[in-house]
């Protein structure tokens, strides 16, 4: 953030709160885009194999061809489960983050109701020095 030092500490609590929010929209479209993914691979899957399974079904398939749509089916199934894993570790950062934002909110209350406090202090010292 430019100017941390010339901002108020109202302005830079607004600041870090707008910034917050701004992250937990982001958070949530990952979360969203997570959930689609099941739907993603398996149009995948049906585009991939679709020739062959329309090949068998015509009866133009040979043992050749099942032995190739096999090795594709076995290499997909593979491509999946690594998708997968790769998935829940990307469900595992976004609780981590969503859980670090959630902390983060908590110190932010914190701190700001810290802040009204000194400057309730310092509006006391002000009126009693005045």
């Amino acid at each position: 953030m430019p100017d941390v030092a010339t901002k108020s500490t109202g302005q830079r609590v607004t600041d870090l709160e707008s910034w917050a929010f701004r992250t937990g929209s982001d958070l949530a479209d990952i979360k969203e885009t997570l959930g689609e993914l099941p739907a993603t691979v398996r149009e995948e899957v049906m585009v991939y194999t679709s020739p062959m399974f329309e090949e068998i079904m015509n009866r133009m398939a040979t043992k050749e061809d099942l032995s190739a749509l096999t090795a594709r089916v076995d290499g997909l199934e593979t491509r999946v489960g690594s998708l997968e894993v790769k998935v829940d570790r990307l469900e595992t950062k976004v609780d981590d983050l969503a859980a670090r934002m959630t902390s983060m909110e908590g110190r932010m209350g914190s701190m700001e109701n810290r802040m009204g406090s000194m400057e309730g202090k310092i509006d006391l010292i002000l009126a009693k020095l005045g």
